[in-house]
C-alpha cells in the first residue's frame, strides 16, 4: 500500500456497505422506487421486498418473521425496547448498568421521570457484568434487565444466554444491545436467549438508516411512534425499503463470514497491541481485557499518558492520527465533541485526567497485516509527538 493511503480503524462507529449489499439496494433507490403502502404495482414490488427481507433476517436469526421491527436505528430499537416493556408490561424496575450506551441510558433516565425504579449494577473492573451480579439484583418484583452483549468503547463481552438464564429464573424479562456483536457473534444464540434484541446494520457492512428490534412472541408492544400502522402498527413511518433489503444481505454476509472475520480481526487487534507496546508500554494502559472469552475481536481501547501518568489529550491525538492518515475515535462516536470524559470511563473509576487520554481502534476484516504494522508506526509517531514521551 502507499505509504500515504489512509487507513479507517473506526469500524466500531461505522462501516463502509459492502459492494454485494449496495448492489441489492440500488433498484430500490431508482426504478422501484414505489411506496411501500401504496397498493399499486411499484408499492406492492417495495412491499414484497421488505417482507422477503424480513424472511431472509428471520432466517439468519432463527426467529419468526412476526418478531422483527424494523426501526430507523439501533437507538431508535433501544428507545422502542425499553418503553413498551414498561409501558405494556409494568416492571417496577428497570437493572442495567452505568457502562451501557447512551442509547441505553438515555431512556433509562425517562423512565425514572415516570416513576420506574432504575438499578445500576456496577461492573467488575475490567467493564463485564456477570450473571452472579445480576442474581444479587433480581428479586420476587417484576424486573427488566437491559444489558449490551459487547461493549462499544472497551469491547468487553457479556455472558448474554448465561445473564438471561438468571434473569427469566426470576420472572423477568431480558434486553440486550447487540449492535457491536452482529458481525462476531451467533445472533440466533442470543436471540434464542433474549426477550428483546437490538440490532442495527451500519455495523455490519449495510447502510446507515436502518436498524432493527426483535421482540418475542408474547411480549405486547404498541410503539413510541404514532401516525401510521406500518410494521403492524408497532413503528408508524414509511419504511427504508432499500435499508432494510440492504440490512438482509448484510446480516446474510456477517453469518458467513462471522468465524473467519472474529479469527482474523482478533489476529490483527492482537499485533496492533503488540506493536504499540513494544515501544510505548510504559506510558499506555490497555482497557479491552485480554482473555478472549470476556473481549470482542475488533476493539482496542488504549489511554496514553505522558510520562508523568497524565493522560494526553484525546481530541489532539486523533487529530494527529488523522493528519497521519489513521483514523480513530476517542471512544464512542456519538459523544465526539464531548469535553467531559467517557462516561464508560468514569464508571470504571478511571480518573478524568488519566481518562482524556483514551482512544478507541476498531477494526474490520477489510484490515491487513501490512495496514495493522503501518498504523502502528502511525500511532507510535502521533502519540511521540503530542506527549514528548521518552521510550
Amino acid at each position: 500500500m502507499s505509504s500515504d493511503e489512509t487507513i479507517y480503524l473506526d469500524s466500531a462507529a461505522t462501516t463502509p456497505v459492502d459492494k454485494s449489499v449496495l448492489e441489492e439496494m440500488l433498484p430500490f433507490l431508482s426504478s422501484s422506487f414505489g411506496n411501500p403502502s401504496s397498493v399499486h404495482t411499484l408499492g406492492r414490488q417495495a412491499r414484497h421486498a421488505i417482507e422477503q427481507a424480513r424472511g431472509r433476517i428471520a432466517d439468519v436469526l432463527d426467529v419468526e418473521e412476526g418478531e422483527i421491527i424494523f426501526t430507523g436505528s439501533g437507538t431508535e430499537a433501544n428507545n422502542l425496547a425499553l418503553s413498551t416493556l414498561h409501558q405494556n408490561h409494568m416492571p417496577s424496575r428497570l437493572l442495567t448498568s452505568p457502562t451501557e450506551h447512551e442509547a441505553i441510558l438515555g431512556p433509562a433516565e425517562a423512565l425514572s421521570r415516570r416513576g420506574i425504579t432504575i438499578s445500576m449494577i456496577k461492573p467488575e473492573p475490567n467493564g463485564s457484568v456477570t450473571p452472579e451480579m445480576v442474581r444479587s439484583q433480581v428479586d420476587d418484583r417484576p424486573v427488566v434487565v437491559s444489558l449490551m452483549t459487547v461493549n462499544n468503547e472497551i469491547g468487553v463481552l457479556n455472558n448474554i444466554p448465561a445473564i438471561a438464564e438468571v434473569v427469566h429464573a426470576g420472572g423477568g424479562f431480558m434486553h440486550t444491545d447487540c449492535v457491536q456483536a452482529g458481525a462476531f457473534y451467533n445472533l440466533s444464540d442470543l436471540c434464542s436467549a433474549s426477550d428483546m434484541l437490538t440490532l442495527s446494520a451500519h455495523k455490519i457492512g449495510g447502510p446507515k438508516g436502518v436498524g432493527l428490534l426483535f421482540v418475542r412472541t408474547g411480549i405486547s408492544l404498541s410503539g413510541t411512534q404514532k401516525g401510521g400502522q406500518q410494521e403492524r402498527g408497532r413503528r408508524a413511518g414509511t419504511e427504508n425499503v432499500a435499508g432494510i433489503v440492504g440490512f438482509a444481505r448484510a446480516l446474510e454476509l456477517a453469518r458467513q463470514r462471522r468465524e473467519s472475520s472474529s479469527t482474523a480481526v482478533r489476529q490483527l487487534r492482537i499485533l496492533l497491541e503488540k506493536l504499540v507496546l513494544e515501544r510505548l508500554g510504559t506510558v499506555t494502559r490497555v482497557l479491552t481485557p485480554k482473555r478472549e472469552d470476556i473481549s470482542a475481536p475488533h476493539i482496542l481501547h488504549m489511554i496514553f499518558s505522558d510520562q508523568h501518568g497524565v493522560g494526553l489529550d484525546g481530541e489532539m491525538l486523533v487529530l494527529g492520527m488523522d493528519l497521519a492518515n489513521l483514523q480513530v475515535s476517542t471512544g464512542s462516536a456519538c459523544s465526539s465533541g464531548a469535553v467531559k470524559p467517557s462516561h464508560v470511563l468514569t464508571a470504571l473509576d478511571i480518573p478524568r485526567e488519566i481518562a482524556r487520554g483514551a482512544i478507541r481502534f476498531s477494526l474490520s476484516r477489510d484490515r491487513t497485516e501490512e495496514q495493522i504494522r503501518i498504523a502502528a508506526e502511525r500511532i507510535i509517531e502521533v502519540v511521540l509527538r503530542v506527549g514528548g514521551v521518552a521510550t
